[in-house]
């Protein structure tokens, strides 16, 4: 999944309370390992 595709995902995902934050510390997560991997890329 790219961010283009992921951003689509969240966009169709109906999202409240508790919910909301998992989803929400999944994008944090997914970003996260995404910049992690750029950045891993980029050293080498």
């Amino acid at each position: 999944m790219n961010a283009v595709e992921f951003t689509k995902w969240m966009a169709e995902q109906d999202i409240t309370g508790a919910d909301e934050k998992a989803v929400y510390y999944m994008a944090l997560l997914w970003i996260h390992k995404a910049k992690e991997a750029a950045n891993a890329l980029g050293d080498k």
